[in-house]
């Protein structure tokens, strides 16, 4: 059986991309996406909700959102994340991994350590159930 995964999904190309690389590797069953304090578009390209919801609709995934300016960002982002855990999501994939700050958001919001994901197809998979933040070797390579 698959790991239950959610995708952290900015509407983008990169997270497509990452949702593409990963769903024969995991059951990806949800998307968490942030959007701005109000709601009225996503926080990173500026979707509106519509379009966001059409998007997870059309991919078959329940969508879990935040709402945060960028300096709230992180705080939003968590419930979202608690959200897609109730859904029995067990990993967060991440397509974005062209900078630094984007690979380091992971370890501020959910806590992991550098050991805890892997890169998986050139996205970043985070295991939710690892607690004591000390992974094997053994258990990366068999998460990829």
């Amino acid at each position: 059986m698959k790991p239950r995964a959610a995708i952290s999904w900015s509407g983008g190309k990169d997270s497509y991309l990452a949702l593409r690389r990963t769903r024969s590797t995991f059951d990806v069953g949800a998307m968490i996406t942030m959007f701005h304090e109000d709601g009225a578009r996503s926080r990173s390209h500026g979707l509106r909700p519509e379009l966001v919801e059409a998007q997870a609709q059309r991919l078959d995934l329940t969508l879990c959102h935040g709402r945060g300016s960028w300096a709230t960002y992180e705080d939003g982002y968590r419930p979202a994340l608690r959200e897609a855990r109730t859904l029995g999501i067990t990993h967060v994939i991440f397509g974005d991994i062209m900078y630094e700050s984007n690979r380091e958001f992971p370890e501020r919001v959910i806590g992991v350590a550098a050991h805890d994901y892997v890169c998986h197809g050139g996205c970043w998979v985070v295991d939710l159930t690892v607690d004591d933040r000390a992974t094997t070797q053994e258990t990366n390579a068999a998460r990829v």
